[in-house]
C-alpha cells in the first residue's frame, strides 16, 4: 500500500499530488456570486411564523409563511457598502384570499413594480423569475417593512425588511 510520506527522493507521493491538483482546480473554478447567495438563502429558509414575528411586525394571521435572511449583495442601492452583518429579510405570507389581503393593505398609496423573486420562493410567488407586484406604502400592520402583493397570486403578500 503506498504511503503519503516523502519518498526521500525529493518527490511528492502520487496521492498528495492528486489532492493538490484537485484542490487547485476547485479554487480556480469561478463561482458566480448569485449562486453563492442563492445557496445560502436556500439553506436558511424557515416556515416559523413565531420566529418571523420576532424579527418583523406581521399583520393578521397568515395561513403559511416562508422566509429567509439573505446577505445584502454588492448591488446594494444605498450610498454605503454593505457590511458582513447587513441582511435583507424576505418573506412570503399566504393569507388565503384576495379579500383578506385587501383588508390588511387598506387604501394607502400603491405603485406597480417588477420584482426578482428568489429561487426559494413558493411556486405561487414565481420563484427565480421577475414578477409583477404592487408595492403598498404606509400599511399599518407592516409599519417597519416594505409590503407587496402579487396580482397573479391573490392572497399572497411579500414582505422585505433590511437589517437595522
Amino acid at each position: 500500500m503506498p504511503s503519503n510520506r516523502p519518498t526521500g527522493r525529493g518527490r511528492t507521493p502520487p496521492k498528495r499530488r492528486l489532492q493538490a491538483v484537485a484542490l487547485a482546480l476547485c479554487m480556480a473554478l469561478p463561482v458566480p456570486a448569485a449562486s453563492l447567495a442563492e445557496t445560502a438563502s436556500l439553506q436558511a429558509t424557515s416556515r416559523s411564523i413565531d420566529d418571523l414575528r420576532r424579527i418583523v411586525r406581521i399583520a393578521g394571521e397568515p395561513r403559511s409563511v416562508l422566509w429567509a435572511m439573505e446577505p445584502v449583495g454588492p448591488e446594494n442601492p444605498d450610498s454605503f457598502p454593505p457590511g458582513p452583518t447587513d441582511y435583507l429579510l424576505r418573506a412570503v405570507l399566504t393569507y388565503g384570499s384576495a379579500g383578506e389581503v385587501a383588508a390588511l393593505m387598506g387604501d394607502g398609496p400603491t405603485e406597480a413594480a417588477d420584482y426578482l423573486a428568489p429561487a426559494w420562493f413558493p411556486k405561487a410567488a414565481g420563484p427565480g423569475r421577475t414578477i409583477q407586484v404592487i408595492r403598498h406604502h404606509r400599511v399599518q400592520g407592516f409599519m417597519d417593512a416594505a409590503v407587496m402583493t402579487v396580482p397573479d397570486a391573490p392572497g399572497v403578500v411579500i414582505v422585505e425588511r433590511p437589517s437595522s
